[in-house]
């Protein structure tokens, strides 16, 4: 099963664990996070995934574990929110003439 259809818990906590694999020797894959760099310093981590025609973003705020070196991902509450291509490109198109 793809990750676009999992159930959010279980895309969150895959995406998350690519992003921050427990191997050393297994390079990150950044492909699906999507978190701006103030929102990670906080903690926060954003992730999406399409499945060609929407995209669906999952977000939430986790507490880092110092001993552990990373994120407790027990009993986290995920947002979510779908969008449609076309509303991408408008909300990109939007920021494009606001950046102008």
């Amino acid at each position: 099963m793809g990750l676009y259809n999992m159930k959010k818990e279980k895309a969150f906590i895959e995406m998350y664990n690519l992003r921050f694999p427990e191997c050393v020797d297994i390079a990150e894959d950044y492909q699906y996070d999507i978190s701006p760099m103030i929102l990670s310093d906080y903690n926060y981590c954003v992730f999406a995934v399409s499945d060609g025609n929407k995209i669906r973003i999952m977000a939430a705020k986790l507490d880092y574990s110092i001993s552990g070196s990373k994120h407790n991902l027990n009993d986290i509450e995920i947002s979510e929110a779908i969008i449609t291509d076309n509303e991408l490109r408008e909300i990109i198109s939007g920021l494009d003439t606001i950046l102008i």
